[in-house]
């Protein structure tokens, strides 16, 4: 590679990372082409992409930034799943592809702007995404409300209940 491709591959790379709050350094060895391609596939439904770079390059990337911690889980073969959706949705895909593929590691990386470990990733897919969780809240703050209403209205319903009775009596 040229002096003037890395200088912009380097750009390349700073432009990807600064525009993604998300990012996943994953270690890849010994996981071949065709499984890559279906992970690639599965991390672009996702709106997420899966980029393999040098090492160095990444390292000059991430350099003077707030991602400068990456540079201690740059050893080896690493690939960079990034996006600035829901880290969730990819950790989940990432996971499932580790099951089939126990190779194929999480090294560490960002979930919204904060570093995070390997485990860390590995344990975010465990969590329910974003729209779960809001749909989990929107659920439990609908229930004491129907609740409330539903003891509100018993003292009416019960009046009209005996004035039925009584009616029907006369």
């Amino acid at each position: 590679m040229q002096r003037q491709e890395k200088i912009e591959s380097v750009a390349a790379l700073k432009t990807l990372l600064s525009e993604n709050s998300n990012i996943f350094l994953i270690q890849f060895s010994k996981v071949d082409v065709p499984s890559i391609t279906l992970l690639r596939q599965k991390v672009r439904e996702k709106k997420a992409r899966y980029v393999v770079a040098k090492n160095t390059l990444i390292s000059l990337a991430v350099d003077g930034t707030e991602m400068a911690v990456l540079r201690d889980h740059l050893q080896g073969p690493t690939a960079l799943v990034v996006n600035a959706g829901d880290p969730v949705e990819v950790a989940k895909v990432l996971a499932d592809f580790n099951k089939d593929k126990p190779e194929f590691v999480f090294k560490g990386g960002f979930v919204e702007h904060r570093p995070a470990t390997g485990a860390q990733l590995k344990s975010l897919a465990s969590m329910p995404s974003k729209p779960e969780l809001i749909a989990k809240v929107l659920y439990l703050m609908k229930s004491p409300i129907q609740r409330l209403v539903y003891v509100l209205s018993a003292p009416p319903q019960q009046l009209v209940q005996a004035l039925n009775a009584i009616s029907e009596k006369k």
